[in-house]
């Protein structure tokens, strides 16, 4: 075995440092791209939000359209019980009749719907919960909790149950 020279040895330490450099060029550009990625997930997270909104919300409409102003969620469109997160989904999700009550088939009587295909889960939070706000409670109320979502039948309102802001400062309940 040979004992390594003066010169080999600088070029061996040039190489390493050589090395070195490129590692702490590469670190300093991926802590320039890695914050990047995350405000693109979060704009695409909140880009989602307003579109689900935009569609359950329109849904709702057409929905109360097609049932003489009864919003979804009142147990075979009686809007004199107390509305349930099982009949919000129901005819939400199935074909109802004029009066609201569903079936899994569409047939003559049942012509109306499905107005989703799954209730969505909030893409802030991930969940598809639902919160009913009483319709002598008046809407908004202080975000918080594990739904994803508000819903007051009453007035038809619906909106995302999430604390904070968006990237531009706006309050998510207020999308």
């Amino acid at each position: 075995m040979e004992t390594p020279t003066p010169s080999t040895q600088r070029r061996r330490a040039s190489r390493l440092l050589e090395a070195l450099i490129v590692l702490m060029i590469l670190g300093g550009l991926s802590s320039l791209v890695l914050p990047q990625f995350s405000s693109a997930a979060r704009v695409s997270q909140e880009t989602s939000l307003r579109d689900d909104l935009r569609y359950i919300r329109t849904q709702i409409l057409v929905y109360r359209a097609q049932h003489g102003g009864t919003a979804p969620g009142y147990p075979d469109g009686d809007a004199t019980r107390p509305p349930t997160t099982t009949d919000f989904a129901a005819q939400m999700t199935l074909f109802t009749d004029a009066q609201g009550r569903t079936s899994i088939q569409k047939s003559e009587q049942f012509c109306f719907g499905p107005y989703l295909e799954q209730l969505p889960a909030n893409p802030v939070n991930h969940s598809a919960a639902i919160r009913f706000i009483a319709s002598e409670v008046p809407f908004p109320m202080v975000p918080g909790g594990s739904e994803g979502w508000f819903y007051q039948p009453a007035t038809g309102t619906f909106a995302p149950n999430i604390e904070g802001r968006d990237a531009v400062g706006e309050p998510y309940f207020q999308y």
